[in-house]
């Protein structure tokens, strides 16, 4: 899910299924001592804690969408449209820097 390369984080999803749908669900963190470099501001997220966000996509229903989201704490989250098993299709990438702390 999450591979760190230089300064560099990449979190993958693929086939992720999200039981509730519209709730921002945890679904993994960050290696100990990884944290993200940066941050988004609360105009753009509308939560302070999100440092970065990427939209994650449904295989096979255009309609069907959502958000993959790393937290300032190292938290990784995610929040879609429909949720349940019969929607677990969501796939994604979130590519951006990090520090050792």
């Amino acid at each position: 899910m999450c591979y760190v390369e230089g300064g560099v984080c990449i979190v993958s999803v693929d086939f992720l299924s999200v039981p509730v749908a519209n709730s921002q669900r945890r679904i993994g963190t960050l290696p100990n001592g990884i944290k993200p470099l940066g941050h988004a501001y609360a105009d753009q997220t509308e939560a302070s804690e999100t440092a970065y966000i990427a939209p994650i996509r449904h295989r096979g229903d255009d309609s069907i969408y959502g958000q993959l989201m790393v937290l300032n704490s190292g938290e990784i989250d995610v929040r879609v449209s429909h949720g349940g098993e019969n929607y677990s299709y969501y796939y994604g990438q979130l590519v951006f820097p990090v520090t050792h702390s």
